[in-house]
């Protein structure tokens, strides 16, 4: 009769079950304690990329499990703050952050320095955002 082979745990399996021991790690921003243990339980075998992206994949859904938050507030928090000034109320403060950007862009665009490229181009941005923004509103 043929023997059966043993079941192997999946790597997202063994890194779960790390967590779940280790609670601490997940709010760890440095993943080598865990790689340590990793390498540690598999006859000390570097992890590779495989490995790692598994881990990062296990660790972030364990967070959201949990409702460990990793960074600030949350997007539809900030939203919230931005969405209750109307616009009308501060549509001239808005002109004139428009104008002031403009003028910043110009001047930018005057000193032919090749670094400040990124920086007008942030700049054209951030303008053609407010454009946007407030052509909807009025």
């Amino acid at each position: 009769m043929a023997r059966r082979r043993r079941r192997r745990t999946s790597v997202r399996a063994y890194f779960r079950e790390a967590f779940t021991t280790h609670p601490d790690w997940l709010r760890l921003s440095d993943n080598s304690e865990v790689l340590k243990q990793w390498s540690a339980d598999h006859g000390g075998k570097a992890p590779d990329d495989k490995v790692k992206q598994s881990m990062a994949a296990c660790k972030s859904a364990m967070r959201v499990e949990q409702g460990i938050a990793t960074r600030g507030p949350h997007k539809a928090r900030r939203r919230k703050l931005v969405a209750a000034v109307p616009a009308r109320a501060v549509l001239p403060d808005v002109e004139k952050l428009e104008t002031m950007i403009y003028q910043a862009d110009a001047y930018a665009r005057t000193l032919e320095v090749h670094k400040l490229e990124p920086v007008v181009r942030h700049l054209r941005r951030a303008l053609a955002h407010i454009v946007l923004a407030f052509d909807e509103e009025a």
